[in-house]
């Protein structure tokens, strides 16, 4: 899994790891509620279809499908999957959640980047 943050430059790195830390801990201790869990479920729908009609362009209708296509036809032997394999992630239930974050969304599981951007005043004396 990869997590970018971005905050604003009135906070820390560290208050904002910290905030982050929390949302994850209350995943981890709690789960998260029906509500969320069928947001996500749409979201993830939406952006399924979306990926499936997405292009390049006016060049390339339908990239996303013929991608899908043929990472299933080649990893998988099973192109049909793009009209199945929604259903497995819709299927995901609370406690399946709470279980993958307790297992895997762990401290010291975690490698951190911080990127900063170079101050303007930075540059010009380079």
């Amino acid at each position: 899994m990869t997590t970018r943050v971005m905050h604003k430059p009135e906070y820390s790195s560290e208050a904002t790891l910290e905030a982050f830390d929390a949302v994850i801990r209350e995943i981890r201790e709690n789960g998260i509620s029906a509500d969320e869990l069928e947001q996500l479920k749409v979201k993830w729908r939406s952006d399924y279809f979306a990926t499936l009609e997405g292009g390049r362009g006016g060049y390339m209708p339908k990239f996303g499908l013929m991608h899908l296509l043929a990472c299933f036809t080649l990893f998988d032997n099973e192109p049909q999957l793009v009209n199945t394999i929604l259903d497995g992630f819709i299927a995901v239930t609370r406690e399946e959640i709470q279980a993958a974050a307790k297992k895997y969304l762990r401290n010291e599981k975690r490698a951190i980047v911080f990127r900063t951007p170079v101050k303007a005043n930075a540059k010009e004396a380079a």
